[in-house]
């Protein structure tokens, strides 16, 4: 049995492998991990290490929107990887008799 958060989780995920691999890797690793990333480190440095603004705006920020983005592209591939166990996990939980 599951609860109404699992039932949400599970129709998301199973909406998120009906995508093309390379769809799903480009939204949640490369823009959703990767750009947010990118954006909240350079903010981090901001505040935290007293970087000036415009230092952040003239290097940090471009390596970073460029770096994380490239790093997302294995974080995507890892999300993708696991999304079948989510789902197997889920719909095992949902068989159960409760």
């Amino acid at each position: 049995m599951l609860t109404s958060k699992e039932e949400k989780r599970l129709k998301e995920y199973e909406e998120q492998m009906a995508m093309p691999k390379w769809k799903h890797i480009l939204i949640y690793g490369v823009l959703a991990w990767g750009v947010t990333v990118g954006i909240l480190v350079s903010l981090f440095s901001l505040l935290v290490d007293g970087i000036s603004f415009g230092k952040i705006l003239r290097r940090d920020l471009w390596i970073n929107l460029i770096g994380f983005p490239v790093g997302g592209v294995f974080v995507g591939i890892i999300f993708r990887w696991s999304l079948p166990r989510q789902i197997k996990k889920l719909r095992e939980k949902e068989s159960l008799p409760g």
